[in-house]
């Protein structure tokens, strides 16, 4: 007999990490609009790539614990990943947006 698993909440939570970036560009625009500094952005990826993954990747550490096949079937039919896979969609376009309207708004001259 096989026992169903399902993840921690704080482990399930974790998989909400993908709106880090989003928060990240928001941070951004919010920081370049306020100061006027549109080049700011250039430092957004290097901040997201060489700061903030490499501390969460620190911090998180090595999951050892991986499904078994049957488990595995049982967190496929949990609607908290179908859910988070669908909220990816507005995160993306938010980012989308925010640069459309950066680059609208900002200054193009040299």
């Amino acid at each position: 007999m096989t026992t169903s698993r399902s993840l921690p909440p704080a482990k399930k939570l974790g998989y909400l990490l993908f709106l880090l970036p989003t928060a990240v560009l928001l941070a951004t625009a919010a920081a370049a609009a306020h100061t006027g500094h549109w080049n700011a952005w250039a430092f957004a990826p290097l901040l997201v790539v060489f700061g903030i993954v490499p501390l969460l990747d620190a911090l998180v550490g090595t999951d050892v614990a991986n499904a078994t096949r049957e488990e595995e079937e049982s967190l496929r039919a949990d609607r908290f990943y179908g859910a988070l896979l669908v909220a990816c969609i507005p995160a993306q376009l938010l980012a989308l947006g925010v640069g459309l309207a950066i680059v609208v708004r900002a200054p193009m001259t040299p």
